[in-house]
């Protein structure tokens, strides 16, 4: 039987055809992929990443059909796959699923060719993207698309607006624009959340609260270099939920929430482009690793300059290449450790595995927070100096798998 005929098919009807081998499970499961798909991609892009486990699972399930197999051993076997869009309770009640949990739009319900006599209500076995709250990670793709737009208007503009800040670091018109925009946007969607912004500081008091960067690496938006981003977290009861990075120039987006993977697409989103799940290996001998630091020796303080001495030389490998245990404020500014890379952010470098640590100084929550849940997600880990995971201390070392517990010991003062 084609695909073509299955799609009169009712709940009922292909436990009976399966069973009798006038269909197979695979024909099923890919004809109700494709049934979806044709509606509307965004809504299932789960359904999509996971379509091979999907099929594989069914073909195991044809194997596992005969006349004396029962319906629950069938669907377990099915059910394994984490990704299958039919079956509730037993393969008799084979249904399309009427929500989706995806990774683009969040938790959506399915339009209406999926309702209906027949199809009833299908039941998620296990939520296949984990999400905490997918409408939040919805929220974040709107802010970040938001940021986006507004940042394209500035990015290589003849006559940017700049200036310097107390601390020395640069601000530009955009930056301050982008913030302005996102705390209004989370007013209006959230008006009880707080915000807390490089810019312009903190405003109200909640549990929740969203840690921006309207534009991190200023300065390489000011150069006309693609290395910048926004970065979108949320921070709820204390802890970050949330964590998104966007960036235009270089076409990419990485995001993550716990326990639902990390993951990296293309910016803007095209549905027809799966994302890319990052997972990081195993790490061995911190002597052996590459490490990243920034930023450079002149814009550290004394204490700071010699925790990241003891790292470069405890390491194969830094970046930059510098001597950290001096300043010269006459030497040329170097490059930092994600030019050219296709990132924007050294904690991102770990997440991708092209370092294997990254120690980032003299930091606020903004510039921390939202790369948390992507680097703990692939598989690797944060904290502070002290060994906590607190975004307010001013120092955030990120590592791969292994390598944590090693380089904190590597920076602690020989004394």
């Amino acid at each position: 039987m084609g695909a073509a005929e299955i799609g009169w098919l009712d709940a009922t009807a292909p436990a009976e055809l399966i069973r009798t081998r006038q269909v197979s499970a695979v024909e099923v499961v890919q004809q109700r992929l494709e049934r979806i798909d044709g509606i509307d991609p965004r809504l299932n892009s789960v359904v999509t990443v996971l379509a091979d486990q999907a099929l594989a699972a069914a073909g195991a399930a044809d194997e596992a059909v005969a006349a004396v197999a029962h319906d629950a051993t069938t669907v377990a076997r099915m059910r394994a796959a984490g990704g299958l869009v039919l079956a509730k309770t037993s393969l008799s009640e084979f249904s399309y699923w009427t929500e989706t949990d995806n990774l683009l739009v969040g938790r959506a319900d399915n339009p209406s060719p999926f309702a209906g006599p027949g199809f009833g209500h299908g039941v998620p076995v296990g939520r296949v993207s984990g999400m905490t709250d997918s409408a939040d990670l919805a929220l974040a793709h709107r802010l970040a698309d938001q940021a986006d737009e507004i940042a394209r208007r500035y990015f290589r503009a003849p006559h940017l607006g700049t200036e310097d800040k107390d601390d020395g670091s640069p601000v530009t018109e955009a930056d301050r624009a982008i913030e302005r925009a996102l705390r209004a946007s989370i007013r209006t969607e959230h008006p009880s959340d707080a915000f807390v912004g490089e810019e312009f500081g903190a405003h109200g008091r909640s549990s929740r609260r969203w840690i921006m960067d309207a534009i991190d690496g200023t300065a390489s938006f000011i150069a006309g270099e693609p290395e910048w981003s926004t970065l979108i977290a949320l921070e709820e009861h204390g802890v970050v939920t949330l964590g998104m990075v966007s960036a235009p120039a270089l076409g990419r987006r990485w995001w993550a929430m716990p326990g639902t993977g990390a993951w990296m697409g293309p910016c803007p989103f095209d549905p027809s482009v799966l994302p890319r799940r990052l997972i990081l290996v195993a790490g061995g001998n911190a002597k052996d690793a590459a490490i990243g630091i920034w930023p450079p020796p002149p814009r550290l303080s004394e204490t700071e300059r010699a925790i990241a001495a003891r790292l470069a030389a405890g390491t194969a490998t830094v970046l930059p290449a510098l001597d950290w245990s001096t300043a010269d404020p006459t030497a040329p500014p170097p490059r930092k450790p994600s030019t050219g890379s296709g990132s924007c952010h050294g904690a991102l470098l770990v997440a991708t595995g092209k370092v294997d640590a990254f120690l980032l100084l003299g930091a606020g929550p903004w510039d921390i927070a939202a790369v948390i849940p992507i680097v703990e997600e692939a598989g690797g880990t944060f904290s502070d100096l002290s060994g906590q995971r607190r975004t307010d201390t001013g120092a955030a070392l990120f590592a791969g798998p292994g390598l944590h517990q090693q380089l904190l010991n590597m920076a602690k003062s020989p004394n």
